[in-house]
């Protein structure tokens, strides 16, 4: 497989990662779907964009799939291509992946308490958004301690 290709694919891997984040994000950031339409209606190029956001995002578990197919096949032509020992496979994961993980973390952590304390207080909204309700919960249960038992 040729140069070109593996890049090709790590495109696709990069889209449907996205689409995922979005999948996750709407229920925080919009309603979506005909709950959407039927409380804000579609009155501008801007509404329809939201709306075509949202139903581009609504594949989100399906990308997931196609994200892990794709990324055990990348991995191991990695792997194979570069003839790497065990020991500098790992290194190199873990400098790809864990290290901006804990970056990224910590500024979802900072968002996610700025968000639910100091922007929108009144987050959740009972029986339309239950991922916000569960972010309540999640606040409600948000301390060091917990942080740390998560990592």
């Amino acid at each position: 497989m040729n140069l070109s290709s593996i890049k090709s694919l790590h495109v696709v891997r990069g889209l449907a990662a996205l689409i995922v984040v979005v999948y996750h994000a709407k229920f925080v950031l919009w309603s979506g779907g005909q709950l959407y339409v039927s409380t804000k209606g579609l009155h501008s190029a801007f509404d329809y964009f939201l709306f075509a956001i949202d139903m581009l995002s609504s594949c989100g578990k399906q990308c997931v799939i196609i994200f892990f197919i794709l990324s055990a096949f990348v991995i191991k032509h990695s792997f194979t291509v570069n003839h790497y020992s065990y020991k500098t496979f790992y290194k190199i994961r873990l400098m790809r992946i864990y290290l901006p993980f804990l970056f990224s973390l910590l500024i979802a952590s900072v968002a996610f308490y700025a968000s639910i304390n100091y922007i929108n207080h009144a987050i959740a909204a009972d029986g339309v958004r239950e991922y916000n309700t569960r972010l309540n919960i999640a606040n409600d249960n948000f301390t060091l301690i917990n942080a740390i038992k998560t990592l």
